[in-house]
This record gives C-alpha cells, structure tokens and sequence, in this order.
C-alpha cells in the first residue's frame, strides 16, 4: 500500500464518483517505490461494488486521462491480471507539483458526470435525525474488513446457497480457505465473507457447467502428456473459446492443481 498514491489519488478532482473510486482502490493497492498495482477485475468489483462492465469502463476512462498506464505486463497464475502504473510521478507534495495538479490548469479532465444525484446536505442531515444513527462513529467498524479465520465454516444459509449452485461445499471450503488465507496483506481482507462466498460459489457452479459442456470435447491425454497437462490444456482452450473468463479460468487450474497432488499422494 502507498500512502503517497492514496493522497494523491483523493486529491484528483475526477467525476463521476464511481471512477475516482477506482482510482483510490487502485492507489490503495499501489506499491511505495514503483506505484505499480495488479488487482483482479474481481478484487476491484468486491471493493468498489461495482459490476464487471462498470470497472472496465471506468478502468479505461482513467487511462485516457492519464492518471494511470497499462504497462504491459501481466501478473497472477493465469498471466492475465494487468499490471497498471498509478501516475502519481515524483514531487508529489512540492506546491509546484499540487499546482500542476488544480483543476486551474485543466491537466485533470474532469470525466462527464454518470452518476446517480445524490440528496443534498439538509436531505443527509434528515436522513441522519430519522434514522437516529451516528454514521461517522459508526463508518470506521462498517467499512474495516477482517482476514478469513483458519477455521472458517461457512454459515447454514452458505452451504445452502452452496447446494443450490449445485457445487461440493465441503471440498470448495477448502479451495476457498487455502486461496484467501494466502492472500497477502490487504489482499486477503474482505468486508463480507458470506457475500464472497456466494460469488465464489456462482463462478464455481459457472465453471462446472462450462466444464460439463458436450460442445467441447475433452481431448485424451497424449504418450508425452500427463492427465494434469490435458486438463489444464483443455481448460487453456474453454477459455481461449470465450467460456471461461479470466476468474473461472483461475478456479478451474485451481481445482485441477488439487485434484492432481490428490492423485499423485494416493499413488
């Protein structure tokens, strides 16, 4: 995390809201030294609450005003998480450099404005009285997010949904616990573990039925290929087929990495 980005990406007179908030998630992740930052289009949709189309869209609209740059370079195990460059740049606090950056000088476009209208300050202050809450002692607890516990269980009402997406919730528990307490640092904090849940059990369940799928016919291991490369290779072409994105990818090599150091332990 780059406290410096941080502060510079919340300066950014950037709107609509949506987009800036992108652009602070993206700073948040950004490294001290090189402000380079590769969160997952999942990570960034869970952080910002927003869908898939809205965060490339945004992604995309920070780009063009050049307050980040694809690099070229690809991170994660599938190689296709992108790796951007929060422009930040050096000098980041002299006044010369905070000048450059006022709306002034125009060097910021500002982006056309999207967003839904929020109420105004009396509609937030009766809102506030009706509802007899203090948000801002309240805001802090409601937004810090926790690491996943070593013995998470989901809840009843997880395995439920777990069953509905027709998906093993005891086997993807385990999946589940491995990839997020592996997590580094902010990485692996989440606000709502039950609703991270629900989305791995969705692309889990996407998966299966992709896999399942009588259209594209798993090709037999060859002489030279062992089970686990045929597998991976077919997975390699339901994705280069467009029915696995990026993050179904990921949890299928996942479970074909699991299943393979199950069979070569009972060999």
């Amino acid at each position: 995390m780059s406290v410096e980005a941080i502060t510079w990406a919340l300066k950014q007179p950037v709107k609509p809201s949506s987009v800036k908030f992108v652009l602070v998630v993206l700073a948040n992740c950004a490294s001290g030294d090189t402000f380079l930052a590769y969160p997952s289009t999942a990570y960034l949709c869970e952080a910002t609450g927003q869908d898939r189309k809205t965060v490339m869209g945004n992604l995309a609209k920070l780009r063009d005003c050049g307050l980040v740059e694809d690099t070229g370079k690809r991170a994660g195990v599938t190689k296709q998480v992108v790796v951007y460059r929060v422009l930040c740049g050096p000098g980041l606090f002299t006044k010369e450099a905070q000048k450059r950056d006022s709306t002034e000088n125009g060097t910021v476009p500002v982006l056309p404005n999207n967003s839904t209208v929020f109420p105004d300050k009396q509609a937030q202050k009766r809102d506030t009285e009706t509802s007899g809450t203090v948000r801002n002692q309240t805001a802090g607890a409601a937004t810090r997010g926790t690491r996943l516990p070593k013995d998470w269980m989901p809840s009843e009402e997880g395995k439920a949904y777990a069953t509905e997406q027709c998906v093993d919730w005891k086997t993807e528990r385990e999946n589940f616990r491995d990839y997020w307490i592996a997590q580094p640092g902010q990485r692996g904090v989440r606000l709502d573990w039950d609703a991270v849940w629900r989305t791995w059990m969705r692309r889990s369940n996407k998966t299966l039925t992709v896999a399942a799928a009588p259209s594209v016919p798993r090709k037999p291991a060859g002489p030279s290929e062992t089970p686990f490369e045929a597998a991976m290779a077919y997975a390699r072409r339901l994705r280069d087929l467009g029915q696995l994105d990026s993050d179904a990818f990921e949890i299928e090599a996942r479970r074909i990495a699991a299943k393979h150091r199950g069979e070569e332990a009972h060999a």
